[in-house]
């Protein structure tokens, strides 16, 4: 049999994570956030609840910084080129972060 798989860290995140970029030192995730009521247990997945942005840093897993969003991204809707995180939104919205500013 296989050895059991050793893991860095695990880490329990307020999110559904619907989009995932690795970048030197830090994982970036977005998504809905992790909420189901009892009224639609759906309305996150489809986006009535906004979303959330998630920066972990890659050696232990800490929350380097988190976001709300308006709107969740799509599926695979992150991308990181030149210092910049872009972030496609069901509501058809993009949204660029570069490390100066929230949001630009």
């Amino acid at each position: 049999p296989a050895p059991p798989k050793q893991y860095r860290w695990t880490r329990q995140l307020p999110l559904m994570a619907r989009a995932m970029v690795l970048s030197p030192g830090t994982l970036f995730l977005a998504g809905p956030p992790d909420v189901l009521t009892s009224r639609d247990p759906a309305a996150a997945l489809a986006g009535a609840e906004g979303g959330v942005l998630c920066a972990l840093a890659t050696a232990d897993g800490s929350r380097v910084a988190q976001y709300p969003l308006e709107s969740p991204p799509v599926f695979d809707g992150l991308a990181a080129a030149a210092g910049r995180l872009y972030l496609a939104g069901m509501d058809g919205s993009v949204s660029c972060f570069d490390s100066k500013s929230r949001e630009k």
